[in-house]
């Protein structure tokens, strides 16, 4: 009876002093109406700490959200970095291609030139945001490549998926359909 007791009043010991010493680290980043990302973090130490970061990660959160932002999980992206070109009007030079996909399947390389998305002519970073909506959703983008125009249909994948960056990949994203 007494080893009973030891073991209990330990168990409630360890409760305790978790609950008064625990700590707490939020972070979540966000996508701006205008394609700048954003990051809400907080943490705290102790009881109070851990109950403080949260709410803080909770205010930051609703206040980004009302301002039009998204997480950046919820987010449908092609994968492409994008920059202005000087004196032209021609488009937005693509930098980078981080979904290999994009150059298999639909010849899409560094070096082109991406002249609109959905229609509507870009060649403003601030049209960039263009090419972010719902995961799953499709998008028409237009390409000049050695002088040919194409266009090409693609389908908006996780933004953690369209960058690969594996932190912001939802896990189901790679599962196996075995």
């Amino acid at each position: 009876m007494r080893k009973k007791a030891i073991k209990m009043l330990a168990g409630l010991c360890a409760v305790a002093v978790f609950g008064l010493a625990g700590c707490s680290s939020n972070s979540q980043m966000l996508l701006g109406p205008t394609g700048d990302v954003m990051r809400c973090s907080s943490s705290g130490y102790g009881l109070g700490g851990v109950i403080l970061a949260g709410n803080i990660m909770a205010d930051c959160m609703k206040n980004y959200k009302s301002l039009g932002y998204r997480e950046l999980e919820e987010v449908g992206a092609i994968g492409l970095q994008l920059s202005e070109q000087k004196d032209t009007d021609l488009g937005l030079k693509i930098v980078k291609v981080f979904d290999p996909s994009l150059t298999l399947v639909n010849g899409i390389n560094p070096g082109d030139t991406l002249t609109s998305i959905n229609g509507v002519k870009v060649n403003k970073k601030e049209e960039i945001v263009l090419v972010y909506g719902d995961i799953g959703s499709t998008i028409e983008i237009e390409t000049i490549q050695k002088g040919i125009t194409k266009k090409h249909l693609l389908t908006r994948k996780p933004y953690g998926v369209a960058f690969n960056i594996p932190d912001l990949t939802p896990k189901h994203a790679y599962e196996s359909k075995l």
